[in-house]
């Protein structure tokens, strides 16, 4: 999703990004683009130019994307009103408790991987 997509979602929601207290609003980001990725592909399927072509003469607005519900196949990606689906999306983003895992890794070379060389070989004595 477009970052301008998921601003806008996030001033009509009322959701407050703070950046300066720590690094849960990378998190909160990442679920917000999934939620409103998930409508935008449930509504316009993988490509929204062929949608808007196979339904000529209509109109959309895109940033009242959220006032409707939206649905296709039996698969509802948004339920609009105060009791919908903003519900659900408002308690995750009131969680801050978020499971972070950190890959633990071993960085070999260059301190010991360096070639051996007989006194007098080296760069520092031949400036001397």
């Amino acid at each position: 999703m477009k970052a301008k997509t998921v601003s806008k979602f996030r001033q009509d929601f009322d959701f407050i990004k703070v950046r300066d207290m720590n690094d849960l609003h990378h998190a909160k980001d990442a679920y917000l683009n999934i939620v409103v990725g998930n409508v935008y592909f449930v509504k316009f399927t993988k490509n929204a130019a062929w949608f808007v072509k196979e339904n000529p003469g209509r109109t959309y607005n895109l940033e009242k994307m959220f006032i409707w519900d939206v649905a296709r196949d039996g698969e509802i990606a948004w339920k609009a009103g105060k009791s919908g689906s903003i519900v659900q999306v408002r308690a995750m983003m009131e969680k801050n408790h978020i499971l972070v895992t950190r890959r633990s890794y071993e960085v070999k070379g260059g301190l010991f991987d360096q070639q051996i060389l007989k006194k007098g070989k080296g760069l520092f004595w031949n400036m001397c």
